[in-house]
């Protein structure tokens, strides 16, 4: 495919404070690769959040994600982060555009409240040299990206969710500019980790997305349950209130003069001592974006049909709940197609991944899959071995099969290696594939034998 180039840090749009984005205008073309590169030549800044002011390293609850993902980066913060980056190829004849390859958009997870685009997974070449476009990029958090007010209400006729519709901004850019990176504006894949997963799951269900993607992965945590479901915008009113309250501030006005750390140090103050505030502060139901929890509209096809990987890991965060999410997702979808006649292209690949990692006994825990999606192995402390890397290859293939085909299995060209088939949950009820210490195959996951496992290994 040729060498992987980048273009960092593109503003996407532009937003003031507990204001919605406003979309930057479309691109004419690019005139000159070398000015390119040397503009775009370094990530933006990540939204202010708590490792922007307090040390992930002494943190016990932080510090193993930051030895993972982390430790040894140089992260800068601001308000200002709506900025994306893109990783392509060239063409034969050295431009960009007058290509048209399949594009993969990756949503970073982190409870809608910390994460950034260039933590050590993130590094999407392995896509590019596979033949697909990648995007990656930044949005606002926590109290800057999913406070709720009534004044805000007022203010701009609905609240919160201003992450989300960062989001909504950068599809929409990616969807008029991508075409001269050599992507394909009609060809577009959306996949989100964790919480990321979640906003995926919310464009799927959302009418403002039709047209913006075309397929979906949702890696630990996507799905549809009580575990992710939206609360209305004025539940979270008193929480903000009191976060106004912890900043000394009566006002609206007030608020918005206030520094990022005089924001977010009472705000971890708060929820420090605020019983289940880990997913206070992220998507509600504001009546546009989010019409209403719609549990059921999987089972009553009210959602964008489109194909969709989506899968957990063996030692995930309530891998219970995740494990019954998926499993139920692909029932429903294939219920659906089953009983009203769905194009192929509307198809659920459910997958586990159980690969235990190197280098501790953690297994396969929340998000660790991230480093064999992307082939990133390199940048990991671990001691990865040959079958990690073998693994992370199946699993590249199959996730560019999936952008170019819509189906895992099936590249755009003849396959010269073999490649575990991996069925549709309308193909084959109730299985997954295994991405394993084995490699890949397809078989049924039971929740019994797989909670007993995971007891049994954490000595309970």
């Amino acid at each position: 495919m040729g060498n992987v180039i980048s273009f960092k840090g593109i503003r996407y749009a532009r937003a003031n404070r507990w204001e919605y984005p406003v979309e930057e205008p479309k691109w004419d073309r690019i005139n000159n690769i070398d000015d390119c590169l040397r503009d775009f030549s370094t990530f933006g800044p990540a939204c202010y959040q708590p490792r922007a002011f307090v040390d992930e390293a002494d943190n016990p609850e932080k510090a193993f994600y930051y030895k993972e993902f982390r430790e040894g980066c140089d992260f800068t913060y601001s308000e200002d982060c709506l900025r994306l980056n893109i990783y392509t190829s060239l063409d034969e004849g050295g431009g960009l555009d007058g290509q048209k390859r399949p594009v993969i958009v990756f949503i970073h997870g982190g409870s809608f409240t910390t994460g950034s685009s260039d933590e050590k997974p993130f590094d999407p070449s392995a896509w590019v040299e596979s033949g697909c476009v990648a995007v990656t990029f930044n949005y606002r958090l926590g109290p800057f990206g999913f406070l709720c007010l009534p004044e805000l209400a007022s203010e701009a006729g609905h609240t919160g969710n201003y992450g989300l519709y960062d989001q909504l901004a950068a599809l929409k850019w990616i969807k008029n500019n991508i075409e001269l990176f050599g992507g394909d504006p009609d060809n577009v894949t959306l996949m989100g980790q964790s919480a990321g997963a979640m906003s995926v799951t919310h464009f799927i269900l959302s009418p403002l997305t039709k047209g913006l993607f075309h397929k979906a992965v949702l890696s630990s945590g996507g799905g549809v349950s009580t575990f992710v479901s939206p609360k209305p915008a004025d539940d979270v009113y008193s929480f903000c209130r009191k976060l106004m309250n912890e900043c000394n501030v009566q006002t609206l006005e007030e608020f918005r003069e206030l520094s990022p750390e005089e924001i977010y140090l009472p705000w971890i103050k708060l929820s420090g001592k605020t019983k289940n505030s880990g997913l206070i502060l992220s998507p509600v139901i504001d009546n546009i974006i989010i019409q209403k929890t719609r549990n059921d509209d999987y089972k009553t096809g009210n959602y964008n049909h489109i194909p969709i990987m989506i899968g957990f890991n063996s030692e995930d965060i309530v891998v219970t709940v995740f494990y019954e999410m998926a499993r139920s997702f692909g029932k429903n979808v294939a219920d659906y197609v089953s009983s009203h006649g769905s194009d192929e292209s509307t198809r659920a690949y459910l997958y586990h991944f159980c690969r235990q990692l190197p280098g501790d006994n953690k297994g396969a825990w929340h998000s660790a899959d991230l480093w064999y999606w992307f082939g990133s192995l390199d940048k990991c402390y671990r001691k990865f071995e040959d079958k990690d890397r073998e693994l992370s290859k199946e699993m590249i293939r199959y996730l560019t099969n999936f952008a170019k085909t819509s189906n895992p299995s099936i590249d755009s060209k003849a396959d010269e290696e073999s490649i575990v088939v991996w069925d549709s949950s309308s193909d084959a009820p109730g299985k997954f594939m295994h991405f394993s210490d084995d490699g890949c195959h397809m078989t049924r996951v039971s929740a019994t034998k797989m909670v007993s496992t995971m007891l049994f290994k954490r000595g309970v």
